[in-house]
């Protein structure tokens, strides 16, 4: 039996922040390093590098916004609190959701692509699999939820870790001449910014943060901190990890690999493959759930605010969790898991986040001039961040564009 009731505030920042960093890794590194590599070469790491300046300035943006409307909608309440027009804040919702669905996919796929290295289970089918398990897991509590996630989440910063630990010479050789990094002769400007558009793909999932607002204890600086964290801690194993990979393993096999970091931890380890492997399908897993979680907190937050159905805000009687968005987003994700490929889907994820930057961005700019002299929020930032956010947004959709066109 479901009736509507409001979420359950149950989490506190070490719970925020670790859903978000599982978010933001499981995005990226496990899935896209060697794609980044394909296009970046030995520039790899300040690809990751760069989009983490994009992908931060952004996400302090959400950060402030996050502390003036903490609500599960996030950005939709966002860009209407600016521009004050519900069709605006539908169609931003809306794309927001698409996003989340083609990222779940996307990460799903990935999780497949780990599974049939060892297994041999068709990839869709693995992706489908995890999908369903976790929409299961998501319906049963948000607090179960949480906590499997920031154990996968766990998972993977300690594999991230081990793979640092057993590539510190390579770390320690690069750090001698970090000019390397920055020679660009072999790929280009056109391959860097290429690379830098996938990579940004790895820091997708700090928006979805601010889809746990309502069932966050004092989500006003509670989420805005969380966000900050989880980009910080992902930025500097993302830049390590990249270090060691371009180093230990030849960049074109490194590229064609569809489990580039079992290809780096089997180079530099002699720990039985299905090590790392496990780990990969805990990054890539935490990522599905995390999707599932914000995608579905959304739409009910659309729902709730009227700008949806009303039966899409239905909450379980007893388990206080959106199980008709839940399904929703499940069935969107399952069959997008089966039909697309992960760099595709990675590609479509990155400019529809993007286009998201920007309104956000923008609409942080409108709100901080329209109420200048009105109380700061909980956490404020100064004005150059949303503008720095924009421009970065849109000279990558831009470049990107050009590229494809």
């Amino acid at each position: 039996m479901a009736h509507r009731h409001k979420l359950k505030r149950t989490l506190g920042l070490f719970l925020v922040t670790i859903y978000g960093l599982g978010n933001i890794v499981g995005a990226g590194i496990y899935a896209l390093i060697g794609k980044v590599a394909g296009e970046a070469g030995t520039a790899t790491p300040l690809a990751f590098l760069l989009a983490s300046i994009v992908a931060g300035f952004s996400a302090l943006s959400f950060a402030e916004l996050s502390s003036r409307r903490p609500y599960s909608e996030g950005v939709s309440a966002y860009v209407h609190n600016a521009f004050r027009r519900k069709p605006v804040s539908v169609a931003v919702g809306a794309l927001m959701a698409v996003a989340t669905v083609v990222s779940a996919a996307a990460l799903a796929r990935a999780f497949g692509g780990y599974l049939y290295q060892y297994t041999g289970i068709f990839v869709p089918l693995g992706a489908a699999l995890i999908i369903i398990a976790f929409g299961l897991l998501s319906a049963w509590g948000i607090e179960e939820s949480a906590k499997l996630a920031a154990v996968l989440t766990v998972i993977e910063v300690l594999g991230l870790g081990l793979i640092i630990w057993l590539g510190r010479g390579s770390i320690a050789a690069s750090a001698q001449t970090p000019a390397h990094f920055f020679d660009i002769s072999g790929v280009g400007i056109t391959g860097v910014l290429s690379a830098v558009f996938l990579a940004f793909y790895a820091y997708i999932g700090v928006e979805d943060i601010v889809h746990l607002s309502e069932e966050t204890k004092k989500p006003r600086l509670t989420v805005p901190l969380a966000i900050i964290g989880a980009v910080t801690i992902a930025t500097v194993l993302y830049t390590l990890v990249s270090i060691v990979a371009i180093d230990v393993v030849p960049l074109a096999e490194l590229s064609k690999s569809a489990a580039p970091l079992s290809l780096v931890f089997n180079t530099i380890s002699s720990t039985p493959g299905w090590a790392i492997a496990i780990i990969a399908l805990a990054a890539t897993a935490g990522g599905v759930l995390a999707h599932v979680i914000s995608g579905s907190r959304l739409l009910f937050g659309m729902a709730e605010a009227g700008w949806l159905h009303k039966r899409l805000a239905i909450v379980h009687e007893t388990r206080k969790t959106p199980t008709v968005t839940i399904a929703v987003v499940v069935a969107v994700s399952v069959v997008l898991a089966i039909f697309a490929e992960v760099k595709t889907l990675a590609l479509v994820t990155s400019y529809l986040i993007l286009i998201i930057f920007s309104l956000v961005d923008v609409s942080l700019i409108i709100i901080k001039l329209r109420d200048k002299n009105t109380k700061k929020p909980n956490f404020s930032v100064s004005m150059i961040v949303p503008i720095l956010g924009l421009i970065f947004s849109i000279l990558l959709l831009v470049v990107q564009t050009y590229n494809v066109l």
